[in-house]
């Protein structure tokens, strides 16, 4: 269930509050004037949840070992890369470090060496002039690879992905297509499908 705050009493004491809640709950309460490209705010928030999502996920052992670091690709602009890095540097998740890097589209195409996250921005998502992010892409990626893919864009988790930011009202949720994850070999842990809302790929 999301989490209601109420209002605080200045923008420092609103960003604070709103940061603490996802971090503390995964389900916060944000802007009712919805999130602005590459707002700070925004972007604290998403890196809050990504994060949590790195302690509630479990892939298989092959792909990441006890204690070994957790990446973190990020295919966005840049201006939303460092928001996501400074937000994230020097977090770690559970026993592992989290890392993020600089996800580019060659690394998508051929599949080498891909991250344990990929957090794709609503931007590069919806761009014709990025050959291979396309709903086919993501998931032809979520059917190969043990990648938790987690996007912005609306209908993400339903069109291939497997974790879709949304917003209800003044909050900030997200949606989970389970069969997807199962298929990249990856577990959920009980806490985190709760707060999500779960949702099915669309029928072509």
């Amino acid at each position: 269930m999301a989490r209601r705050c109420s209002p605080p009493s200045g923008p420092r004491a609103r960003r604070l509050a709103v940061l603490g809640a996802v971090l503390a709950t995964l389900a916060i309460l944000s802007p009712a004037r919805g999130f602005a490209a590459a707002d700070p705010v925004e972007y604290q928030v998403k890196s809050g949840f990504l994060f949590n999502f790195a302690k509630f996920v479990e892939w298989p052992t092959d792909t990441l070992a006890p204690g070994a670091a957790v990446r973190l690709g990020v295919f966005a602009p840049d201006d939303v890369f460092q928001l996501i890095t400074k937000s994230l540097v020097g977090k770690v998740a559970g026993d592992r470090p989290l890392v993020v890097e600089r996800l580019t589209t060659a690394q998508l195409e051929k599949g080498d060496a891909l991250p344990h996250i990929i957090f794709v921005h609503q931007d590069a998502y919806r761009a014709a002039a990025e050959p291979g992010l396309t709903p086919q892409m993501i998931a032809a990626l979520a059917e190969k690879h043990p990648v938790l893919i987690v996007g912005e864009s609306a209908g993400f988790a339903t069109s291939g992905g497997m974790i879709g930011f949304v917003q209800r009202g003044e909050n900030l949720r997200f949606q989970v297509n389970l069969a997807s994850a199962q298929r990249a070999g990856l577990k959920l842990s009980a806490r985190l499908a709760g707060l999500a809302e779960i949702v099915a790929a669309a029928k072509p």
